[in-house]
């Protein structure tokens, strides 16, 4: 939505503001704002023969939401970056106002002409990475570096969990090129948790040693708005020692870095909480540190989020709701997994006869799509070319479904995965390599 207001200036309201409203409706994406007038010859000295008109922007609360005076004719607004000079922020909706200084005025006065153009917003897809680590704990990576590695591996958004370190104490560098949101990767000998959303969950140290401490720190983060995950709790060599049922997770980690044994353990666990009646999102991360020569581990795995725009809140509300696919790398094609008209994360009340259907966009050849209700296979498809796949099943009961893609290493990819896991995990590489995830969806909750 474009609307263009002109507004005439008279010598008598030189060293004035005027404030000139507009509407901006639900689910705003942006504010773009520019400006023109004639009589500006560029200079930054007072000049009585030239017009000086600044520009500013009023949020519907009356605070500022940025200003450059003229040095800039042009202010762009949105969730994930702004102009320099201005906030990024949420749009609410409510009148806004475009502030005029009328710094210098001709005698004649000056015609100023205002541009305002909203974008509006409506779900879309996003993918990112929910566990990256930079130079403030054990990544080679710096904060400011992160973004435009986000942008080369295709993904939006990147949450920042460095172990033990609050981000109270610096500000996220904005980019055009991807969101980056705070996070917070508590870091113990008793395991790790991911705080997602907030640059402090809790007060006090992460030296803590008994699990009644941290029920006291994940009750503090989920006040102050975090969603708390539980990281690789089959890790064979961090895994989480306390009991994951005592405590009332938001999240699990089931997929960390590259696909092997360990994460098909974490997914059983997961799998087997769903069964007990928990809601518990699962979640992917590449737990990025570095890479390794040719392998790019930022986004290894990744999350595709069905999100309202490309903000902060936002995404932390779709995760926080389950609006979650995991990848095994962000240029795979599509899952999508429905049930009339729920979708993943979704709880429905179920019915009998309920249908499900999930879709797999360029399915390679013997790769398997698969629906999984309450522990059990109910439908399975291996595909016999590669292109777009679809199977459907019926509910006979209460409980969840789910939908994942897997398949079977061979040849060079077999002896590769053999000779990463001789390194990384010596024990699995003597182990017989099970069929791996290319990727899994969350959840439709059936009541």
């Amino acid at each position: 939505m474009q609307t263009i207001i002109r507004r005439f200036i008279p010598k008598e309201q030189e060293k004035t503001y005027l404030y000139l409203p507009f509407e901006v409706p639900s689910n705003t994406a942006s504010i773009a704002i520019g400006y023109r007038y004639e009589g500006d010859d560029g200079g930054s000295l007072p000049n009585a023969e030239k017009n000086c008109i600044d520009l500013g922007v009023i949020a519907p609360d009356g605070s500022d939401l940025g200003g450059r005076g003229s040095s800039v004719h042009y202010a762009y607004i949105s969730p994930s970056y702004s102009t320099d000079g201005f906030r990024t922020c949420d749009l609410r909706p409510g009148t806004y106002q475009v502030l005029l200084g009328a710094y210098l005025v001709r005698q004649e006065g000056v015609e100023v002409e205002i541009t305002i153009t909203v974008t509006s917003g409506s779900k879309s897809y996003f993918r990112g990475d929910t566990h990256i680590h930079t130079t403030r704990s054990d990544g080679v990576k710096k904060l400011w570096q992160i973004p435009r590695l986000l942008q080369k591996r295709r993904l939006q958004f990147g949450f920042i969990t460095d172990h033990n370190q609050k981000l109270t104490d610096i500000s996220l560098p904005q980019s055009r090129r991807a969101l980056l949101i705070a996070g917070y990767e508590w870091t113990n000998y008793h395991g790790h948790v991911n705080f997602l959303g907030v640059d402090a969950p809790f007060d006090g140290t992460y030296a803590i040693d008994t699990p009644q401490e941290l029920l006291r720190y994940c009750r503090q983060a989920k006040e102050r708005g975090a969603m708390v995950s539980v990281n690789h709790p089959t890790c064979c060599y961090c895994p989480f020692r306390f009991d994951v049922e005592a405590f009332d997770f938001d999240g699990m980690e089931v997929w960390n870095g590259p696909m092997r044994i360990n994460n098909l353990q974490a997914v059983e666990l997961w799998d087997g909480l769903l069964q007990k009646g928990k809601k518990i999102v699962a979640l992917g991360g590449s737990d990025y540190h570095r890479d390794y020569f040719v392998l790019k581990m930022l986004g290894a795995p990744c999350v595709e989020v069905e999100a309202e725009r490309l903000s902060a809140d936002s995404i932390l509300q779709a995760v926080k709701e389950g609006k979650v696919t995991i990848y095994d790398r962000p240029d795979r094609a599509r899952l999508t997994l429905a049930a009339g008209e729920a979708t993943t994360g979704d709880t429905v009340a179920w019915q009998q006869g309920m249908a499900v259907k999930a879709v797999a966009e360029k399915l390679k050849k013997g790769e398997t799509l698969r629906l999984i209700a309450n522990g059990r296979t109910i439908a399975e498809r291996t595909a016999k070319r590669t292109g777009r796949v679809e199977l459907s099943a019926t509910i006979e009961e209460r409980g969840y479904v789910r939908a994942e893609i897997r398949y079977r290493k061979k040849g060079l990819s077999l002896l590769l995965h053999k000779l990463v896991m001789s390194v990384m995990i010596p024990s699995e590489a003597k182990l017989p390599v099970p069929p791996f995830l290319r990727a899994m969806t969350n959840p439709i909750y059936l009541d």
